[in-house]
């Protein structure tokens, strides 16, 4: 006899206490099975995890508490925007070859030059393309990968207002205008998304963009 369907819920932890205007890090996945209905299994997220599409995540630099999490959420493959990693990296988690490629400098001080901005691309380029479930992050989840968040919404077309409506809601009381003019500087057509090997979410999702935007405009 097979076993019943999972059943699963999240729920958030420290309500009142969040750095983040909206944060949905500090968060238990639990597990249940009719077969097991007496038994728990927690799984603790890590901290400012939240969903930018429906395979592509994002939060702080998770700990060895997050792997059971990462493990539940097939989330074995990570995208480091940071030098600062899990140490050591557990057998079940990969990284990109080259990651170095992809570690932005504190966007605290950094100037918007080509240097960051080639750091940017190369990171939102590998997002776009990437084919597995993906968990980008930085040491807070805050800025850097704020920023990289911010510019790939603006290459999916967001509007200015909701692209940094979105940074805010997970950088909180730590928010920095540094950061915002960075994703207002950065030019959405520096990648030709034509040109790449789209993950089919994303191939979708331009297509539809394609369509709509010379009849309405919303996404401009």
């Amino acid at each position: 006899m097979s076993d019943a369907p999972t059943l699963s819920l999240e729920v958030p932890l420290d309500i009142d206490n969040n750095e983040s205007a909206y944060n949905m890090s500090d968060r238990v996945h639990i597990c249940r099975t009719s077969s097991q209905s007496n038994r728990l299994d927690l799984h603790e997220a890590p901290k400012n995890y939240g969903v930018v599409v429906p395979h592509i995540f994002r939060s702080s630099c998770p700990t060895d508490a997050n792997l059971s999490f990462l493990a539940a959420n097939d989330l074995s493959m990570l995208l480091p925007l940071t030098p600062e990693i899990m140490s050591p990296v557990p057998s079940a988690i990969r990284l990109p070859a080259a990651r170095e490629l992809y570690c932005l400098p504190s966007t605290k001080y950094c100037q918007p030059d080509k240097k960051l901005y080639s750091v940017v691309i190369a990171s939102v380029k590998f997002i776009l393309q990437h084919q597995e479930p993906l968990l980008l992050h930085c040491n807070s989840g805050r800025h850097r990968t704020g920023v990289v968040i911010g510019c790939l919404r603006r290459v999916m077309g967001w509007s200015m207002s909701a692209t940094l409506a979105e940074y805010r809601m997970f950088a909180g009381r730590k928010t920095r205008l540094h950061d915002m003019h960075l994703i207002e500087l950065f030019d959405p057509a520096s990648i030709d998304v034509a040109s790449l090997n789209l993950h089919p979410w994303f191939q979708t999702y331009f297509d539809v963009l394609k369509e709509l935007t010379p009849i309405s405009g919303v996404f401009k």
